[in-house]
Formats: structure tokens, sequence, C-alpha cells
């Protein structure tokens, strides 16, 4: 099973940022990719709206969130910012 967060640091205080999850009863070997973004506003309130957009599919009430756009022009659309990125996969042996 794919389990994917989202959090956010948007108080931009610098303290620790956690997210919790359990895994139980596995004898496979786990691989978790972490991402740390230092992003723009623009594509930090995209990423979002994307992030939540998918994990509402089948909620009937559910009304998606409009991405961002910041690009002009006739028949264009995205978002033109800078980010830095890190990610790390880790392997998770079970004993």
């Amino acid at each position: 099973m794919i389990s994917k967060r989202f959090v956010t640091d948007v108080n931009g205080d610098g303290l620790n940022i956690s997210s919790n999850g359990i895994i139980s009863d596995t004898k496979e070997s786990l691989e978790v990719t972490i991402k740390v973004a230092n992003v723009d506003e623009k594509i930090f309130t995209t990423l979002k709206a994307v992030f939540l957009n998918e994990n509402q599919k089948g909620n009937p009430f559910f009304q998606p969130i409009i991405l961002t756009n910041n690009i002009e022009g006739k028949d264009v659309y995205g978002v033109f910012a800078g980010f830095r990125l890190f990610e790390k996969t880790i392997i998770f042996i079970p004993d």
C-alpha cells in the first residue's frame, strides 16, 4: 500500500516537521522516499492543491481546487518559480 503525506512548515519557524505512521505485520522490506523542498509560495499552493485534489477522488461533496497560474498569454497555463529539492530513500528491513 502506498501512502502519501503532505507536511509543511508554513510558519517558517524552523522547528522540526514530523509525520507519523504505523508499519505493522510485514515480512517484506519497505522503501520510503522522503522529499523536502524549499519552494516559492506559488509552487507550494500548486503542490498542495494537486495533493488535495488527488486524495478526494470519489468524494461527491469535494469541489476541486483550481491550480495557481502566473504565466500570462493565450492558451498557456503553469507556474514559474524557483525551488530547492532534497530527496532521500530509506529501506526498512524487518527483523
